[in-house]
C-alpha cells in the first residue's frame, strides 16, 4: 500500500505543468499532495499551494521563507498558517508580503495593531480597507491623525462609519 501511494504521488510532481497547477488550485487537494507540489521548482505552482486552504502548517512554515515575494504573500493570506509564522512574516522586508496580513482572516489582534503602526503608509491604509481584519477603536482613532492624508481621511470614514466619531 505505502509503495503504491508513493508511487501515486510520484506521479503527480511529474504530470504537465498545467496539471500540477490544476492539483495546487484545487480545494479538494490534500495536504500529502500539496506538499509534494510545493517542492517545484516553478514559483507559479508554490503559490497556488501556499494560497490552497488544504495545504499543512508545516508546508505553510517552509514556503513562508520561499525566495519568491508572492509565495510567501500566499503564505501570510492563508488562514491556516500558524500563528508564529504570522508573526515572522510581520517582519518581512516585502511591504506586498505585509499587505497579505491585512487580509488574513486569523490575524491576531496585536499583529493587526503592529500592521497599523507600519512605516509604510500602504500598510495602514489597506489594514482600515480589509473586511476580514478588526482593527481597535484605539488604533483607527490613531490613524484619523496619520501623516498620510489618505489614511488619515479612511480613518476618519470607518471611525464615523462605525460611531467612534459624531458626523
Amino acid at each position: 500500500m505505502k509503495r503504491y501511494i508513493k508511487s501515486a504521488i510520484r506521479s503527480i510532481t511529474d504530470e504537465s505543468f498545467e496539471d500540477q497547477l490544476r492539483w495546487a488550485n484545487n480545494d479538494v487537494t490534500d495536504s500529502r499532495t500539496l506538499d509534494q507540489l510545493s517542492y517545484s521548482e516553478d514559483m507559479w505552482i508554490r503559490d497556488e499551494v501556499a494560497d490552497n486552504p488544504n495545504a499543512s502548517p508545516d508546508t505553510l512554515r517552509r514556503l513562508s521563507e520561499d525566495i519568491s515575494l508572492g509565495v510567501r504573500s500566499s503564505v501570510a493570506r492563508n488562514p491556516n498558517t500558524p500563528t508564529d509564522i504570522l508573526y515572522k512574516l510581520l517582519n518581512d522586508p516585502d511591504r506586498d508580503v505585509r499587505v497579505r496580513l491585512t487580509k488574513n482572516p486569523n490575524c491576531p489582534a496585536d499583529i493587526v495593531s503592529a500592521l497599523s503602526h507600519d512605516p509604510e503608509a500602504v500598510i495602514r491604509y489597506e489594514l482600515l480597507c480589509s473586511a476580514v481584519v478588526d482593527v481597535s477603536e484605539e488604533d483607527v482613532m490613531r490613524l484619523c491623525n496619520d501623516p498620510a492624508s489618505y489614511v488619515a481621511n479612511l480613518a476618519k470614514h470607518v471611525a464615523k462609519k462605525r460611531g467612534y466619531i459624531n458626523s
